[in-house]
């Protein structure tokens, strides 16, 4: 028995692993019927060959098969990849691909595909709020900011509460709210058929619509804070917070900074923020842009307001 099973584990280690290291990717938004359909297929095997099947995700049946085009498979630092065309394939309904062992997600071939494409994506850009977040439907970052480093103004305090957190450790920037708003006002002003754009939420970034695209409302959020962080002619603060508070919550030795004028613990624990800073309240250190020649920075004080 214990030889059959070493012969077992010996056949099961030389199997070839081609599934698991192939990946197939789609268009998870979908595709239209008559436009083109480009899958690829990636892997660490340099012996994949391409072929592969589109099959209905209904009946498993292969409804096309085709070879794929070799492509540079370095882009992605990986051994061999195929472009999988697909475009002869114009019913509608749901499809997945397999290739070289390998599956694709689900995805839909329709018309509508697209349709609350341009909605979906402010899905995020409301969960992103600073301030008055309607995800959560809690209040954070009342305190924002305090000015330090700067020759005169250290300790001062100014409202720049508002935007969208850039990502998980809470930054924000002029620049990425910037190109935001941009894009948004960008997508709002060239697209002919205004319809696209729905009004199912109001301006404070819950249900409820308001006679305004939610575009704009999205638009305005992201204007307002910037306006706070130019408070003044010459006066452009163009960051909140550093990377710094990421590492000084667990950094050995006394890590200080100043706010509301007096020394505060950044590694102090034992009084919960807004929720998502680590479990602790910190005191951050928050960088800021120039007020006429002068460099600042500004300290973020984390809330423990809540709704």
């Amino acid at each position: 028995m214990k030889r059959l099973f070493l012969l077992l584990v010996s056949f099961l280690a030389f199997l070839p692993l081609r599934a698991e290291e192939t990946w197939v990717r789609v268009n998870l938004s979908g595709y239209l019927p008559y436009d083109l359909k480009v899958a690829v297929a990636i892997s660490q095997d340099a012996a994949t060959t391409g072929v592969f099947e589109v099959r209905d995700a209904l009946t498993d049946e292969a409804v096309l098969k085709g070879q794929g085009r070799a492509a540079d498979a370095s882009k992605w630092a990986l051994a061999s990849a195929w472009r999988l065309d697909f475009s002869g394939l114009q019913t509608p309904g749901s499809y997945y691909i397999v290739c070289d062992g390998a599956t694709s997600p689900v995805f839909r071939i329709g018309a509508d595909v697209y349709d609350s494409a341009a909605d979906f994506l402010l899905t995020y850009m409301r969960q992103q709020r600073c301030g008055d977040n309607p995800y959560n439907d809690h209040l954070c970052h009342q305190d924002d900011g305090y000015i330090v480093y700067h020759p005169t103004r250290t300790g001062e305090h100014i409202d720049v509460t508002g935007g969208w957190h850039d990502a998980t450790d809470y930054l924000q920037y002029m620049t990425t709210t910037s190109t935001s708003i941009y894009h948004m006002a960008f997508a709002w002003k060239y697209t002919e058929d205004k319809s696209v754009f729905h009004d199912c939420y109001d301006a404070t970034g819950r249900p409820g619509a308001n006679g305004i695209p939610d575009i704009l409302d999205e638009v305005k959020w992201g204007l307002d804070w910037l306006d706070k962080m130019n408070p003044a002619p010459r006066e452009m603060y163009y960051q909140i917070a550093d990377d710094r508070g990421l590492w000084l919550w667990s950094r050995q030795g006394p890590s200080c900074v100043l706010c509301h004028g007096q020394a505060a613990d950044c590694r102090k624990q034992g009084q919960p923020d807004d929720r998502r800073l680590f479990g602790g309240r910190k005191v951050r250190l928050d960088l800021c842009a120039g007020c006429g020649c002068h460099s600042q920075m500004v300290s973020r004080v984390c809330s423990q307001d809540r709704r």
